[in-house]
C-alpha cells in the first residue's frame, strides 16, 4: 500500500485491519487503561493541597470552610507556580532566557549534522 498524504485513513486502518491488527481493538484497550495509569502515576497527592475548588467557590482542603478568595486571582497564582516549576527564581519573579524570534531561514537539511553554519 503506497501511502501519502492523501491516503484515507480509513483505508489503512481497513488494510491493516485485514492483516490481524485492530485498530478498535487497540484503542479501547488503552483508553481503558488511562483510568488505572493515571491513579498509579499521578504524582499529586490530596495532601499536597491546602484548597478545594467546588462550584466556583474556593474551600479549606481540611475543614471545608468556604474561604471567600476569587477563584481567579487562586488559579493565576497556580497557574504561576506550576508553569514556573524547577526555574530559578530572584526577587519572586522566575529567572532565564527565553528567545521568542523563530530563525528567518532553516537548516538547509537535517541528517544528524548541520550542513549550513548557523
Amino acid at each position: 500500500m503506497n501511502v501519502n498524504m492523501e491516503t484515507n485513513v480509513l483505508d489503512i486502518v481497513e488494510k491493516y485491519g485485514k492483516l490481524g491488527v485492530s485498530y478498535d481493538k487497540i484503542y479501547q484497550e488503552s483508553y481503558n487503561s488511562l483510568g488505572i495509569n493515571h491513579k498509579r502515576l499521578a504524582y499529586w497527592q490530596k495532601n499536597d493541597f491546602t484548597m478545594r475548588l467546588r462550584d466556583g467557590k474556593i474551600y479549606d482542603a481540611e475543614s471545608n470552610e468556604e474561604l471567600g478568595l476569587d477563584m481567579h486571582s487562586v488559579a493565576a497564582k497556580d497557574k504561576l507556580t506550576l508553569q514556573n516549576y524547577g526555574r530559578p527564581y530572584a526577587n519572586d519573579k522566575p529567572t532565564g532566557t527565553f528567545y521568542k524570534y523563530a530563525r528567518k531561514t532553516p537548516l538547509e537539511t537535517w541528517n544528524g549534522s548541520c550542513t549550513k553554519n548557523v
